[in-house]
């Protein structure tokens, strides 16, 4: 059992970053996140037994425990206080940062920090760190081992820039620590090579909040292990690392200069923070943001995105996404946490601990960067896994007597084995999405239906494959099937502005008023979001209730006023209006209508004739005149036209 524990976390550090599979939609993210939650439950098992074994367990006793606790705790309550717990147990789709992620962090943290073996998880960390560093590098010359969107941004085996970069950003202080403090100077020399090679994947990725990240950590590296390593070597090395900022700095410097115009990302702050006021205890609930934000838009955000369907999954800064979603509380608590790991790690550096200097250099470089990027659990994992080494290192052991070992074992494989099992089916209904999706693209429906409806059956709380099934029936035509599948979804989604859009669709034949209703809640949810604007005013019109249509088609407009369909519809909306006042003999209502269309269309020729005609109807002769002159310059052929201007200018 030793033997499986000391290779099973070094295995997990190599695990992760490098899990793909190309057989799942999200070929980076689901086998990453399935496999944290299969090696947290299973170390802890691990643990477990070999406890069992001893019928006592060695535990490393540090009050920053009742900390983390406490985190846990306040998570749990703003969970259960959620707009949408269900989303923030699991997490949105790719990015699984809900409660259960928390608690495989918080395993992952307490497995580390009775694990100490710091060289093991060092040496693991910085392969991981070199094969995906090696393959950015070769994504960045136009050679892709794996079939992937090409881009000037490396992505590696992470899918996105951001994270590829966030990861190196970590592991680079422990390959300068060893480059400059091995003895051997074979090994120096590898430690150094690998060095730049994590420095040259991190520039490919062009990353404006790592290389910020970057300019914070080296210095403050230099200063931690100052005194500790070869300092000659640290000078040679920053020869090349001045070369680097030199040769590939200079697109990522021009995107730093970009950045006070990123008006999204301006926005986004801004709302995020109008939601951290309305719920400023408990917040939204982890991963609940997006449903508060959309009601919280700023105006440069709606301008910038122009009636768009927003997915405002996280702040992009962190500490402001903490406040958001899981409340002051747990914002403070966190801030403790760090300060605490800050103020241990400190601790030990007399005690010539060189790894913990590389761990908070590279705990500070990731806070750097988190405060412009998100959390990820690709990413994420590597903090807690190196705060739990910290808190392993300078922490107490104490020694716990374990009694009734066989039931507390037979419990435990039996939990593993359940969340086992359910891992499992989250892994395969991704696996049944992605041939759902390939099926869809290829025409071949009825496939395409089989593996739309395994996937939701095998994860019934995803709610993206609800909604990618739900439009898919909507445009095979199989709306009853849709509607039942999208009421059935109600609870899973009561906060998701698009179910109900989608439900809304489902319905218009079978029954308008339900339709109207199903926009409306859309519009409530998503107020920002100009179709259901636009679907809503064509619903109304079935019903004849122009007045209520003019005014959502106005309000789609007003959101996107770049859309020819939403113009077209409006204006067709103001000739249909202005006949039926016209046919009222509501002259003035009828004007006002053909004005608000010429608004639109300028150059309208039947819009202005109608508007000539019903001046010439009133006895306005010299509008009149006015009206058919516009049209003559549009279209000197108009007999009519002629005929009327003739005619009036004939009268005294």
């Amino acid at each position: 059992m030793k033997h499986i524990l000391r290779w099973f976390f070094p295995l997990f550090i190599l695990a992760i970053p490098l899990a793909v599979d190309l057989r799942t939609n999200g070929l980076y993210d689901i086998p990453k996140i399935s496999l944290a939650y299969l090696f947290a439950s299973g170390g802890l098992l691990l643990f477990i037994i070999e406890a069992g074994k001893r019928k006592r367990i060695e535990v490393v006793q540090n009050r920053i425990f009742w900390l983390i606790g406490g985190f846990i705790l306040i998570n749990l309550v703003s969970t259960l206080l959620s707009i949408s717990p269900i989303l923030s147990i699991f997490g949105l789709y790719r990015r699984y940062d809900g409660f259960l992620t928390l608690l495989s962090y918080a395993a992952l943290l307490f497995a580390f920090a009775n694990y100490g073996r710091i060289k093991d998880i060092t040496y693991a960390i910085l392969i991981a760190a070199t094969l995906t560093g090696s393959y950015a590098i070769l994504q960045h010359f136009g050679i892709y081992i794996i079939p992937s969107l090409t881009t000037d941004r490396t992505t590696s085996l992470f899918g996105n820039p951001n994270f590829l970069a966030a990861y190196l950003l970590i592991a680079f202080p422990l390959a300068v620590t060893l480059y400059s403090s091995e003895k051997k100077r074979i090994f120096s020399l590898i430690f150094g090579l690998i060095s730049l090679i994590i420095l040259l994947g991190l520039f490919f990725t062009k990353t404006r909040a790592t290389f910020l990240g970057l300019l914070v950590q080296i210095p403050f590296l230099l200063f931690l292990i100052r005194e500790k390593v070869n300092k000659k070597r640290l000078l040679v090395f920053l020869f090349p690392l001045l070369l680097f900022f030199i040769a590939f700095g200079k697109p990522i410097i021009e995107r730093l200069g970009s950045s006070s115009k990123d008006i999204a990302r301006i926005g986004l702050w801004k709302g995020t923070f109008s939601v951290f006021c309305q719920y400023p205890l408990f917040g939204t609930g982890p991963e609940a943001l997006n449903g508060a934000f959309c009601k919280n838009m700023p105006l440069e955000f709606i301008k910038h995105y122009k009636g768009a369907y927003i997915l405002a999954d996280k702040a992009h800064n962190e500490f402001l996404d903490i406040a958001a979603t899981r409340g002051v509380f747990a914002l403070l608590l966190w801030l403790l946490i760090l300060f605490a790991i800050f103020r241990m790690g400190f601790s030990a550096l007399p005690k010539e601990k060189l790894f913990i200097s590389a761990f908070l250099a590279g705990i500070l470089g990731y806070l750097v960067q988190a405060q412009f990027n998100l959390s990820l659990f690709s990413v994420t994992h590597l903090v807690w896994v190196m705060m739990g080494l910290v808190i392993g290192e300078v922490s107490k052991r104490r020694v716990i007597k374990i009694r009734y070992a066989k039931p507390i074992l037979i419990l435990s494989i039996l939990a593993f084995s359940l969340i086992s099992y359910h891992i499992g089916k989250f892994y395969l209904s991704d696996i049944y999405f992605h041939k759902a999706k390939l099926f869809s693209a290829s025409g071949d429906r009825a496939s395409a239906k089989i593996f739309f409806d395994k996937s939701c059956k095998a994860n019934p709380y995803e709610s993206e494959y609800i909604k990618e099934y739900l439009q898919f029936l909507l445009d095979i035509g199989e709306k009853e099937r849709a509607e039942e599948l999208g009421k059935k979804a109600i609870w899973l989604m009561a906060d998701e502005s698009r179910l109900y859009y989608l439900l809304a669709q489902s319905t218009e034949n079978k029954s308008i008023d339900e339709a109207i209703s199903f926009y409306k809640k859309a519009i409530e949810l998503n107020p920002f979001w100009a179709d259901p604007h636009n679907n809503l005013a064509i619903a109304y019109i079935n019903k004849r209730d122009f007045p209520s249509a003019k005014l959502e088609f106005e309000k789609a407009l007003y959101l996107n006023s770049d859309s020819n369909s939403y113009k077209e519809n409006l204006g067709s909306l103001y000739i249909q209006m202005g006949y039926e006042a016209y046919e009222r003999r509501e002259f003035k209502e009828a004007i006002s209508l053909y004005n608000e269309r010429l608004k639109i269309y300028p150059g309208d020729a039947s819009t202005i004739k109608n508007l000539a005609s019903i001046y010439f109807k009133l006895k306005k002769y010299r509008k009149a005149k006015e009206e058919f002159l516009k049209v003559l310059v549009i279209n000197p052929e108009d007999e009519y036209a002629k005929s009327v201007v003739k005619w009036i200018g004939s009268q005294k």
